[in-house]
């Protein structure tokens, strides 16, 4: 997927993307730190599970979005374009958080602003 969505300043930023897939309790590094950047979320996926767990994203360690209680064989998936779902702080890292061990794929759609 690709487009330009106005970034920081007078600059533009492409849309990205990535997945990872989350495994044990605590955080997993989604998108890595950019100098001087937020990772603003666009759009993502989470699921499914194979086992009942919360699942949350993280700017570093704090939080910056809801827990979702994902069910067995659930997930989430959702989409605020052209809007944001959420954002990391200046220059963090974007990761997803589990309550537990468990097999968690996560897809997002981003840009660095």
């Amino acid at each position: 997927m690709s487009g330009i969505i106005p970034g920081k300043g007078a600059s533009a930023s492409e849309h990205k993307s990535t997945f990872k897939d989350a495994t044990t309790s605590g955080n997993t590094q989604v998108v890595a730190a950019v100098a001087n950047r937020k990772i603003r979320v666009i759009s993502g996926v989470v699921g499914p599970v194979g086992t009942a767990i919360n699942v949350k994203f993280q700017s570093s360690t704090t939080d910056i979005s809801s827990t979702a209680n994902c069910a067995l064989n659930g997930g989430w998936a959702n989409n605020a374009s052209p809007g944001f779902l959420f954002e990391t702080a200046e220059g963090e890292a974007l990761n997803v958080n589990l309550s537990g061990n468990a097999n968690v794929p996560v897809s997002i759609v981003y840009i660095e602003v």
